[in-house]
């Protein structure tokens, strides 16, 4: 017994002598700030977009530091944004990026500045989380460190059609639909070009049902639309869609309704009802436009949406629209995922935008990340009506009206 009890006064003073000797864990280190960088095309033609775009990111900076930050270490970090104009430009927007000392970033609204800053993210190992603008290639190179809010533009186009098949289908449009389609030529484009082409070959009936009579490109940029719309003219298609940033609709609108050209169903892909649309053209000229939009003030009904929407009409004095929607939930999904890791380690955000599931302002109310990185959520599509407003026509389960087909003011 003698012998049991000092070998076991010897083991536990060993085990005294090894747990006083074993290292600390080491400190967490809090930073003072932390401090995350987005770059926008403020000085380019897209500068009227960047506006929209960084009203979003500051409205979700706001909102996250009067809450006193994140938690990091036992205490609460303020949040620094940092807005770069990278003006349109690929490599000074990586450039704005490697110069800054942000560990973290969102996007650009420049499709070709997104697609360069995501190449430089991902070598660097840095979250970098997109708002709009990013095509879906983006996404298909399996990157780690990119994550996107915008659901793909092919589906945007698929909801589109969907909806002129169910006007086709009750005798509002003719059978078979000549449609015309003209798009940037860029990845964006492609994929809403896609999305109408996939749609009108899938089956038999509706090859018979549609015949695409015009499929153009056009460079990034243009403003000269001459040729094209000549075009555009002679093929007498029924339906004109297009896909194009926000500078491109705004001139590509303009010549339209200067050679006055009018078509039975008529789409810029999400545009049409913009602040700078409406002042240019009036709801005279923006009159029957179909637009498929990632969010609508109009399903803001309740819950987070009506928040968002309150706040950010208090703020900016304006009701707000999807540019200002998708990127205050950007901003919004970066900042809970550094708030429930409770670090600034890269990685250990990474997981949590991976895993994260949060409440959100976007259709269906739930955020959550694909297989590839990029969100995945109904289009809402709205139809602008000559008394100004703008209502949702389809999906049904959200329509406030079926919409309006043909356009009467086609004659």
């Amino acid at each position: 017994m003698k012998r049991i009890a000092l070998f076991c006064a010897v083991a536990a003073a060993l085990a005294c002598k090894e747990t006083a000797q074993a290292p600390a864990a080491p400190a967490v280190a809090v930073p003072d700030k932390i401090l995350v960088a987005a770059t926008l095309p403020i000085g380019s033609k897209e500068g009227e977009a960047a506006r929209f775009i960084r009203e979003g990111y500051e409205l979700a900076f706001e909102e996250a530091n009067r809450g006193g930050g994140v938690f990091i270490g036992g205490k609460q970090v303020p949040l620094q944004l940092d807005i770069l104009d990278d003006a349109d430009d690929p490599a000074r927007g990586v450039a704005l990026l490697r110069a800054s000392k942000a560990r973290f970033f969102l996007g650009s609204s420049s499709a070709r500045v997104i697609d360069a800053e995501a190449a430089f993210a991902e070598q660097e190992g840095a979250p970098y989380v997109v708002a709009v603008g990013a095509s879906n290639d983006v996404f298909a190179r399996g990157a780690h460190f990119v994550f996107g809010l915008q659901a793909p533009l092919e589906s945007l186009a698929y909801t589109q059609m969907r909806w002129i098949d169910e006007q086709q289908k009750a005798h509002r449009l003719p059978s078979p639909l000549s449609v015309a389609l003209l798009v940037e030529d860029g990845a964006r484009g492609r994929e809403f070009r896609k999305g109408v082409i996939d749609f009108t070959e899938k089956t038999a009936s509706r090859r018979l049902s549609y015949k695409v009579v015009f499929d153009e490109t056009f460079p990034p940029a243009q403003q000269d639309f001459t040729a094209q719309l000549a075009r555009l003219k002679a093929a007498g298609a029924d339906a004109f869609l297009s896909d194009s940033s926000l500078a491109e609709f705004m001139a590509l609108h303009r010549q339209y309704l200067l050679r006055g050209l009018c078509h039975k169903v008529l789409s810029y892909g999400a545009h049409g009802i913009e602040p700078d649309a409406l002042e240019a053209f009036g709801f005279d000229g923006l009159g029957y436009i179909l637009s498929a939009v990632w969010w609508s003030n109009r399903l803001a009904k309740s819950g987070l949406a009506r928040r968002f929407a309150e706040t950010f009409k208090d703020t900016y004095h304006r009701e707000p629209d999807w540019y200002g929607a998708l990127s205050y939930e950007a901003a919004r999904v970066l900042i809970e995922a550094l708030r429930k890791s409770e670090s600034t380690a890269r990685g250990a955000v990474r997981e949590r935008l991976v895993a994260g599931k949060m409440d959100s302002i976007l259709p269906g109310g739930r955020l959550v990340f694909g297989a590839d990185q990029q969100a995945t959520y109904p289009y809402v599509v709205q139809q602008n009506q000559p008394d100004g407003s703008t209502p949702m026509i389809y999906p049904n389960d959200v329509a406030e009206t079926p919409g309006v087909a043909s356009n009467p003011k086609c004659k």
